[in-house]
């Protein structure tokens, strides 16, 4: 009987494991524990932009799967920190937009005609 028991956990714990690994959980962060999150799920080497600190505190509240997460991460540092991510097959680029980069030197943002 005991074998039988620990045969069936055997066979579901991977089960119950498998699906508590795809839940992602973020909250308010540096950018370099967020992108080191980021190259975790992409398998991908992330690269930075020379002058872009790592340091910079991002807000990323978000409970979900893998993919989910990517896209928020994506649109959160986009949208609210003017950051880009451009990925490739194998490497992640990140940087500044234009905008934020004239922001933080102290010019205004060009304003579309």
């Amino acid at each position: 009987m005991h074998r039988l028991i620990l045969l069936c956990f055997a066979i579901l714990l991977p089960v119950f494991a498998s699906h508590a690994e795809d839940r992602v959980r973020l909250s308010l962060t540096d950018l370099r524990h967020v992108l080191d999150f980021y190259a975790h799920l992409t398998k991908h080497k992330v690269w930075v932009e020379l002058g872009l600190s790592l340091d910079r505190e991002v807000s990323v509240n978000f409970e979900g799967g893998q993919d989910e997460a990517l896209k928020v991460i994506r649109t959160v540092l986009l949208q609210k920190n003017g950051i880009e991510i451009r990925e490739t097959d194998k490497a992640t680029f990140v940087s500044l937009t234009e905008d934020q980069k004239k922001r933080e030197r102290g010019n205004p943002p060009s304003q579309p005609k």
